[in-house]
């Protein structure tokens, strides 16, 4: 939450480059127009924004996952509700859809802001329903506002690769757009296909990584606890190995579906987002051809979070910022010199297939370390 003051100074700076973003990106006439309506807008209320994305995530690590779920539900609706009525009923365009995504951020903001503050406790109790599961934090007191140095430390140590994995995707929509540009309309509507439906499948498997941070968070917590018994440490160790197996099955089991159900309804796709002749051909070839980054990507955000909350933060790092810094770009260099546009559709396979490579060399890695950590403790039983 605290990290959200001073990213708010440089969203001033951003309408300065909002527009040559847009190009870069493949927006032209009309659509860049609007796009630039929205995105003023959107920047104008960036601090809202990184609130409402900041806050949840604290509430699902006070053991608060239903009342964080319920929060973006509720914000859900009331983006969908105030979308119809500024649309419909007041006309407002675009800037409306923009006011109306603003509006669900800010009550997402307020009602995370009420848990907190322990608001929600209190109603409950009044109205005699069963009390929160709430931990340490909830509610807030103002001594928890006092500036620590070395807590901010830790914060900004940590909090650089949650940065890192909401930064990257739009970084590699930005370099995948400049690379279909010099291919022409075809190619980056193409990609534009491609990002609105494989690109919304990989927001499941980061909601797959993200939901096992907080537990395995709290297990490497208690492998750490100085005060615990050499016995309790062991079996947290276990615990770690028991939530990173399980997140591993699932996130493979999930990229699978999600790609055998890319193929199956691949065809349907053009046709939905109003794609016709050469255009819809061309997508359901980049579609096809780009499907089968789905089966790596949950391992790869798997890795991320895991590695960030166990904290082992650069092995975290590196595979956060060694994709969009360094893999991605020079993919995108060589590629389509051999393979044209195709080699711009394979860039995402390749490179998440070459990071689980290395994700599985880490994983052990950091298992024969957690043996060696068991084994000193074992001693001490």
């Amino acid at each position: 939450m605290l990290l959200s003051v001073p990213r708010h100074i440089p969203l001033h700076t951003v309408p300065l480059f909002l527009t040559p973003l847009l190009k870069l990106m493949g927006a032209s006439g009309n659509l860049l127009t609007a796009a630039e309506q929205y995105g003023r807008i959107m920047i104008a209320g960036g601090v809202i924004q990184v609130l409402s994305c900041g806050l949840a995530p604290i509430l699902r690590n006070e053991n608060r996952q239903v009342g964080a779920m319920t929060i973006m539900v509720l914000g859900f609706l009331f983006n969908l509700t105030m979308d119809f009525v500024l649309l419909y009923f007041f006309h407002l365009g675009i800037g409306g859809a923009a006011l109306a995504s603003l509006g669900a951020q800010l009550l997402t903001t307020a009602l995370c802001f009420l848990t907190l503050f322990g608001v929600t406790d209190r109603l409950r109790a009044r109205l005699g329903l069963p009390g929160s599961a709430g931990t340490s934090l909830c509610p807030l007191h103002r001594e928890q506002f006092v500036f620590e140095k070395d807590c901010w430390k830790r914060i900004f140590s940590i909090g650089i690769s949650p940065f890192g994995i909401s930064l990257t995707p739009s970084l590699l929509i930005l370099y995948h757009n400049i690379a279909c540009l010099n291919y022409g309309d075809l190619a980056v509507s193409a990609y534009a296909l491609i990002s609105s439906t494989i690109g919304s499948y990989r927001i499941l498997l980061i909601g797959v990584a993200e939901g096992m941070q907080p537990l395995a968070s709290k297990a490497y917590g208690a492998s750490q606890n100085g005060n615990a018994t050499p016995a309790e440490r062991i079996a947290a160790y276990d615990e770690i190995r028991h939530i990173r197996n399980k997140a591993i099955r699932t996130a493979i089991a999930a990229s699978v579906l999600l790609f055998l159900f890319t193929i199956a309804t691949a065809s349907f796709y053009p046709a939905l987002y109003g794609y016709q002749g050469d255009a819809a051909a061309a997508g359901y070839h980049a579609v096809m051809l780009t499907a089968a980054q789905l089966i790596f990507t949950g391992i790869v955000r798997v890795t991320n979070s895991f590695f960030y909350a166990v904290g082992k933060n650069r092995y975290s790092l590196f595979m956060i910022y060694f994709d969009p810094l360094c893999l991605t770009p020079a993919a995108l260099a060589v590629l389509p010199h051999f393979f044209g546009t195709d080699g711009i559709w394979l860039t995402a396979v390749i490179t998440q297939f070459l990071l689980n490579l290395v994700a599985a060399g880490m994983f052990v890695r950091h298992n024969a370390q957690m043996k060696r950590e068991q084994a000193a403790l074992t001693k001490g039983v």
